[in-house]
């Protein structure tokens, strides 16, 4: 999941030249390393592919935003409302 996030956040930024961190999967599983079970990735696919995902950080049950990317195809079916985690 690291891996297609990372995919989301470098298609929005070549996209609509958004001003997003650099994120590779690498600095995404070192996150998660570093805060156990805390940092929650969520990824929305269409037809496979990623489209949408949004990176939260878990305190005291309740789930705060970090970042989140939404590429074309998912702005176009509004994949960002649809993500729910358990």
């Amino acid at each position: 999941m690291q891996k297609d996030f990372a995919l989301l956040t470098r298609q929005l930024r070549q996209d609509k030249k958004a001003v997003l961190q650099e994120t590779d999967a690498e600095l995404l599983a070192s996150l998660k390393r570093c805060l156990p079970g805390s940092a929650q990735i969520l990824v929305g696919y269409l037809d496979g592919q990623p489209v949408t995902g949004c990176l939260t950080l878990l305190q005291h049950e309740k789930a705060y935003y970090a970042t989140a990317a939404t590429v074309g195809l998912g702005r176009s079916v509004s994949a960002s409302y649809s993500m729910v985690a358990k």
